[in-house]
């Protein structure tokens, strides 16, 4: 049965980069400036092997990228209450 359930996300502990992407996301959507954003996810041991491509974002891509996610999540949530 756990063998069966582990192939459900909810049941398997996530990956570096499902923990990495969820937290960016949810960072994005919180409206955090771009240099707070890249010292947030440098400061997570858990992201350690992201570091050296988070160290490289443009703070442009990071703000174009937060701008997208509010966007499209408001959109979701309207299309989601109708």
């Amino acid at each position: 049965m756990l063998k069966f359930l582990s192939h459900f996300k909810i049941f398997r502990k996530k990956t570096a980069l499902e923990r990495y992407q969820s937290r960016l996301v949810m960072l994005l959507s919180c409206k955090v400036p771009p240099d707070v954003i890249k010292a947030i996810l440098l400061n997570d041991p858990r992201l350690k092997d992201y570091h050296d491509y988070i160290r490289q974002m443009d703070e442009a891509y990071i703000s174009v990228a937060s701008e997208l996610v509010t966007k499209w999540s408001n959109r979701a949530k309207f299309h989601t209450q109708s």
